[in-house]
């Protein structure tokens, strides 16, 4: 078995749900992918974990070859859900639970640190996954009457409490800032604050130009628009202006015109998977100007 002291690293922008973690994935290229891969199988593990394999290693190899066949996007865009367990258990920090840890090509290398707390109450691609492997879904934010699947939406904490961390009943918020605090005071995670670079030369913040044929998802993921959709038309607009920085408010936004056109930005589309709704890209590319580069 893989050394009780190996540990790997999750990013998450939303710790308040920790305690709906049922289970972690690595990426297949996770450079701890080896180490963790057990040297047979836990006792009582299901066959639906193991791919039918004889071992984690067989199980590992074959899945991670699949895995390379496939592209980003493919395996983004991927509805079924596939993975094999590694044999090896994690433990949710908060909590103290053992969570059974897989490789799952729809955990990327180039997201975070390549590796997921998977909250399937939280995020759709968790649940679909749980479904399809028999594993426990926790709700940690109370979701509205009626809703089904996984509820990503504002709500109070729920079945959020171990020992000396209790965050039921606060906002996400509130309960982000409980559960960091507890994370860095036990020595088991630290908070902070991503930035992400526009690449100025192309991207745009103006009306006039070809919009991008993304959308992101709740997870703000971008996906590509399947070629039926294309072309994407620019909305009409009030006003061609975009907003710049108030020079007396630190706390204001540059705002291109697009972000202003609500019902185009916020969306419902199917791309094979649903309804499910989304946000477009409110930056245009430079049309003739991007000959430049």
């Amino acid at each position: 078995m893989p050394s009780a002291s190996t540990s790997f690293e999750v990013f998450t922008t939303r710790p308040d749900t920790l305690f709906g973690a049922t289970y972690a994935v690595l990426a297949p290229e996770h450079e701890l992918v080896d180490t963790l891969t057990a040297a047979e199988w836990p006792e009582g593990t299901s066959r639906a974990w193991t791919n039918g394999a004889q071992s984690p290693a067989e199980a590992v190899s074959a899945y991670r070859a699949m895995a390379a066949a496939k592209t980003d996007l493919e395996r983004q865009e991927n509805r079924d859900k596939t993975g094999v367990f590694t044999g090896t258990y994690a433990t949710n920090p908060v909590n103290g639970e053992q969570v059974p840890v897989f490789i799952a090509d729809y955990v990327l290398t180039g997201y975070g640190t390549g590796a997921i707390m998977a909250v399937p109450g939280g995020d759709q691609r968790d649940w679909d996954f749980a479904e399809a492997y028999g594993l426990p879904i926790i709700r940690t934010v109370e979701p509205p009457a009626g809703a089904e699947g996984a509820y990503p939406g504002e709500g109070p904490a729920i079945n959020s409490a171990h020992g000396d961390l209790d965050i039921n009943g606060l906002g996400i918020s509130d309960a982000k800032a409980a559960v960091i605090t507890w994370l860095q005071q036990h020595g088991a995670g630290e908070g902070t604050t991503t930035y992400r670079l526009r690449d100025w030369l192309f991207s745009r913040q103006r009306y006039w130009g070809e919009p991008f044929p993304i959308v992101y998802d709740e997870l703000d993921q971008p996906i590509a628009i399947p070629e039926s959709m294309l072309p994407v038309d620019l909305p009409d607009v009030p006003d061609y202006s975009p907003k710049t920085y108030e020079p007396d408010d630190v706390h204001s936004e540059p705002e291109p015109p697009l972000a202003r056109a609500d019902e185009w930005v916020h969306v419902t589309l199917d791309l094979g998977d649903g309804p499910k709704k989304y946000r477009r890209e409110t930056n245009t590319m430079p049309n003739w100007a991007g000959s430049s580069w």
